[in-house]
């Protein structure tokens, strides 16, 4: 069974700045929620063919608050006006997303998703990481533990998919102590350095909770060498309300998500993965 979706649009391009005031660093001595000083800001600009359409900002304005804001660029790229009410570009499926940050940033300590542990453990960062932070004195106190870059050990497949599904779901809701049922994060305090090591190990060949409208087979939350019934690789094929993945902001399939995922469950053959559980 294949789902439904809107698919063949172009995905925008980003950038990303950060700005600490200065003589401040960030404190990362829990690698899993780092803190960030008061003054500190975040930018994300995505651009659609070329052209500026939105540009998101995170700013800590106290201790305990962030004030997260997006501003949408005028046609001429001359200037860009703060966003007030959710809109969609002209021409386009894209969706200015005003008053649905909160319901991605809420996770444990500061609001900043993107800007932490395991997203930054890598090598190929474009030379910005964990190990540049630290000796330039942007970040402070992490354990030595948790420098290791996840995944050591795993096949550049398995290190795409799994870093995937941490990105695009662990972040937010798939997390211990999320909003959702199972966790597809990987954890920067203790980098796992194999597949079985992670949170997602536990999701292959797992009955899933979730089943398509008229489907009565059996789903997984991932059937190895089995796209076809495995959920998570359905949902975010979907962009039905109720079944897509994410469920918010995003309508449009992430084709290449979708190619780096079944890559990854086309490649699970015995011994390294469990075989496909008996019908």
């Amino acid at each position: 069974m294949r789902p439904p979706g809107t698919r063949g649009a172009t995905a925008p391009r980003k950038s990303r700045w950060i700005r600490l005031p200065a003589g401040t660093s960030i404190d990362a001595s829990q690698p899993d929620a780092w803190i960030f000083p008061v003054g500190t800001r975040l930018w994300k600009e995505f651009r659609l063919d070329g052209k500026k359409i939105e540009t998101r900002m995170q700013w800590k304005d106290s201790p305990t608050h962030w004030t997260l804001v997006a501003y949408v660029w005028s046609d001429d790229q001359s200037h860009a006006t703060l966003a007030s009410a959710p809109s969609t570009v002209p021409g386009t499926s894209y969706e200015i997303p005003v008053g649905k940050c909160e319901q991605c940033h809420q996770a444990a300590g500061d609001k900043p998703l993107g800007f932490s542990g395991a997203m930054l453990s890598g090598a190929a960062n474009n030379g910005m990481n964990v190990h540049s932070l630290i000796a330039d004195g942007t970040l402070q106190n992490l354990p030595p533990e948790a420098q290791k870059p996840p995944l050591a050990a795993a096949s550049p497949v398995e290190r795409d998919a799994i870093g995937y599904l941490h990105a695009n779901c662990g972040l937010a809701c798939h997390k211990p102590g999320g909003p959702a049922p199972f966790s597809l994060r990987l954890s920067a305090a203790n980098p796992p350095q194999t597949v079985q090591d992670t949170d997602v190990w536990q999701a292959i060949n797992r009955v899933s909770g979730f089943t398509p409208a008229g489907s009565t087979e059996k789903w997984y939350r991932i059937r190895p060498t089995d796209e076809d019934h495995s959920s998570i690789f359905y949902r975010m094929s979907s962009r039905t309300p109720g079944e897509q993945m994410p469920p918010i902001a995003s309508h449009v399939v992430d084709e290449q998500g979708r190619a780096i995922l079944a890559a990854w469950i086309n490649a699970m053959v015995p011994p390294a993965y469990p075989a496909p559980a008996a019908e």
